[in-house]
């Protein structure tokens, strides 16, 4: 059973905490003034209570769930350690035109009216969770600059627009964008750095931009984007741990022309999958990293590619390349260290299989302990490589029905 506190005008708590000094001189001690708003506070208490906050130096501000508040207007506040506005019923408007900095948990959810929210002036925030607030068509962040910890914006139904122009690097902090439905274009025009990245299951978001990208300090992850169709960072080169791109159904075309590096940084919690990741976009023809020279893993299966090609790969422990097509164009020229290479799916072309395997006995000095397997029909010159090969090294070879 739910329990109502009734008074006449305004309900609020403000909670003030001292730390004690050990010989219980508190004149210098830290202050902490909390706010939490009652559940039934209107737009005229809320404006009174806040002033009364603002004057006391409130820091944390808690309106969770009210059912007559349609108002919010922090304009007084410059910055605070939390803030958390989720579960209001009727609340349309968050106005934070003063905001600058949110240095704890930044909480905005579940506020299914909400139509208008100001962060104009927010330049810097530890982490802030934006979701489902479903009636919002746009929200603006033009002088946010730092991320310690995340940008979480997810399950925003009506979401179509949001601006981070101002960020360029986010060295330890991370940015999630999942299952906003509206979406049809995600811009990050100025950024160049980025611990971890997630764009994940945005029906509508044909358009990923990030020109200025050269660094994803952990991961990044581009998975069951329905409508997008073409991913080019044409300025990325190094990916520390694992980039996947998977699942994105109608994705035409994939350009990396940077790209030197996955997965040079591994978890050291026993993991050890890190790596490039692209499976499962049933639709990709074109795939373009011409300068890739490491990756831990190269995982590749696809439907429609028939043209591989990694002129400066080096070193890989493991590659897994694959297609629902014959492979006429597989360039691995400059591979010289792997554990285990395998081609399948409906496997290489014999030229192609001959170019690998010359490539693969060229090597000096000369590979052993390798796991080789490639489908495909052999030549006699092919053949005769596979056995020398296989003094040293295990090496299957499968024939395509």
């Amino acid at each position: 059973m739910k329990i109502r506190l009734h008074i006449p005008f305004l309900i609020f708590i403000i909670l003030s905490v001292f730390s004690c000094s050990s010989n219980d001189d508190n004149s210098n001690a830290p202050t902490s003034k909390t706010i939490i708003f009652p559940e039934n506070i209107t737009d005229d208490e809320a404006i009174v209570m806040l002033a009364e906050g603002f004057k006391n130096g409130i820091n944390t501000l808690y309106v969770t769930n009210t059912i007559n508040l349609t108002t919010l207007d922090l304009g007084q506040i410059n910055t605070l350690d939390t803030l958390k506005i989720t579960g209001n019923e009727k609340l349309e408007i968050i106005t934070l035109s003063n905001l600058e900095n949110v240095s704890g948990a930044f909480n905005i959810a579940n506020n299914d009216a909400l139509i208008t929210a100001d962060f104009s002036e927010l330049s810097n925030v530890k982490f802030l969770d934006f979701h489902n607030n479903d009636a919002i068509e746009r929200i603006g962040f033009p002088k946010l600059t730092s991320i310690e910890d995340a940008l979480i914006i997810n399950n925003n139904d009506n979401l179509q627009t949001i601006l981070l122009d101002g960020l360029t690097t986010v060295e330890t902090g991370s940015i999630a964008l999942t299952g906003n439905l509206k979406i049809t274009s995600f811009s990050l025009p100025n950024l160049k750095t980025i611990s971890k990245l997630s764009i994940r299951k945005n029906e509508a978001l044909s358009s990923l931009f990030s020109p200025e990208l050269t660094t994803i300090n952990t991961s990044c992850s581009i998975t069951v984007n329905q409508s997008l169709e073409a991913l080019s960072l044409p300025n990325l080169k190094e990916c520390k741990r694992s980039f996947n791109i998977n699942e994105n159904i109608n994705l035409k075309e994939i350009s990396l022309p940077s790209l030197i590096s996955v997965a040079t940084t591994r978890v050291t919690d026993g993991e050890d999958d890190g790596g490039l990741y692209i499976s499962r976009n049933i639709r990709l023809e074109a795939f373009n990293t011409p300068n890739l020279e490491f990756a831990h893993i190269l995982y590749l299966n696809q439907n429609l590619l028939n043209t591989v090609e990694f002129p400066k790969l080096t070193k890989a422990r493991a590659l897994k390349i694959g297609s629902g097509v014959e492979i006429t164009s597989l360039n691995l020229s400059a591979l010289e260290e792997f554990n285990a290479l395998e081609v399948d799916g409906q496997g290489l072309s014999t030229s192609e299989i001959d170019n690998l395997l010359n490539t693969l006995v060229s090597i000096t000095p000369s590979i052993s302990q390798k796991t080789i397997t490639i489908t495909g029909h052999l030549s006699a010159n092919a053949n005769e490589n596979v056995e020398i090969l296989r003094i040293n090294n295990t090496v299957r070879i499968i024939i395509p029905f």
